[in-house]
């Protein structure tokens, strides 16, 4: 059970990164076409 806790914490900790790393590309794009 306690892998399983991990596992999910590890896969969410992922999912923020990636969503955080996109935001801010997006922003960069945004920035810089019209």
């Amino acid at each position: 059970m306690i892998s399983v806790i991990n596992y999910l914490q590890y896969r969410a900790a992922e999912w923020l990164f990636s969503l955080s790393t996109f935001t801010k590309y997006s922003y960069f794009l945004h920035d810089y076409l019209p």
